[in-house]
């Protein structure tokens, strides 16, 4: 990865209100295809994370594009839970959800 964040920091609600953690950064392919990859990873076991809950993982993506990605194409965004090596092949595609 030519660039990559250091992990920072969120506390995020889980489905019932209670406060949960994890941390997460963002990386950058190398490729002819830039891509942003965001890598999330659980703090604690016993904390509902992104991958039980679409919930959860709608509300922390949505304040990482918000505060970290904004303007950059979803379809220019990979999302990496619990990965312990950040790679886009193995990511999961951003798309939008119309009601």
């Amino acid at each position: 990865m030519p660039y990559r964040t250091a992990f920072m920091d969120m506390a995020y609600p889980d489905e019932t209100g209670r406060p949960c953690a994890l941390q997460f950064r963002i990386a950058f392919t190398a490729g002819t295809e830039r891509l942003a990859v965001v890598h999330l990873l659980e703090a604690r076991a016993d904390y509902q994370g992104p991958m039980e809950s679409l919930i959860v993982r709608d509300q922390i993506l949505n304040r990482i594009l918000d505060v970290h990605l904004r303007g950059v194409p979803l379809n220019a965004i990979r999302l990496c839970p619990n990965s312990s090596a950040v790679c886009a092949q193995g990511c999961i595609r951003v798309r939008p959800v119309r009601h």
